[in-house]
């Protein structure tokens, strides 16, 4: 008995991580989002972009969403998300295009923010405050 009811547990808790309304989903609010299996990079391996030639965090934006456009071409993004795993800075997009097909693709920026932290004071202040957003729960 007491199997049955952590098989039930697990299946209704994970079920429970599968809801997002609020990451991506804007359209429909309340149902759950399926992503193209094809179109979702893996958050343990995680798109890592050349960033040597960025000075300030817009320019990170930038290369980012050219990325995005260059490889995703028919999608829009309509969302970004904030996440670590261990010590590394990740931001995943939520990717939409006409045809409805959903796409989730994460970035690791984490050498990003160490490049930027060694420039002047208004980028390390946008770094720091980059970063306590991969930090909130």
């Amino acid at each position: 008995m007491k199997t049955l009811f952590g098989i039930a547990a697990l299946v209704i808790g994970c079920g429970s991580m599968l809801y997002s309304p609020a990451f991506g989903n804007e359209d429909s609010p309340g149902k759950v989002i399926t992503v193209d299996e094809s179109y979702f990079s893996n958050w343990d391996k995680p798109i890592i972009l050349d960033f040597k030639k960025i000075k300030d965090p817009s320019q990170m934006d930038d290369l980012l969403e050219e990325y995005i456009q260059k490889n995703f071409e028919g999608y829009v993004i309509r969302g970004r998300m904030f996440s670590m795993n261990e010590d590394r800075f990740l931001i995943a997009f939520s990717l939409k295009n006409d045809e409805d097909k959903k796409a989730l693709v994460y970035f690791d920026v984490t050498d990003a923010y160490q490049r930027l932290n060694r420039g002047n004071s208004e980028a390390k202040k946008k770094v720091k405050e980059l970063k306590t957003r991969h930090q909130k729960k």
